[in-house]
């Protein structure tokens, strides 16, 4: 069922998984550069991306 939907689709269903994880506090870090962390996906001129940042979770 999941294989005909649209890619746009999709991405909206992934990333709203990815805003569940986030409230319940569970990072998703880049393999290659672990301080980085997947926050979103995004289709762009028919490709799709993923928008990561180098987040501080460092208490001050």
């Amino acid at each position: 069922m999941l294989e005909n939907l649209p890619i746009a689709t999709l991405v909206a269903g992934i990333n709203n998984s990815l805003a569940i994880l986030q409230k319940r506090g569970i990072p998703i870090s880049d393999w290659d550069q672990k301080k980085r962390e997947l926050y979103r996906l995004k289709v762009f001129g028919g490709k799709v991306y993923f928008l990561a940042a180098e987040l501080d979770r460092s208490e001050h």
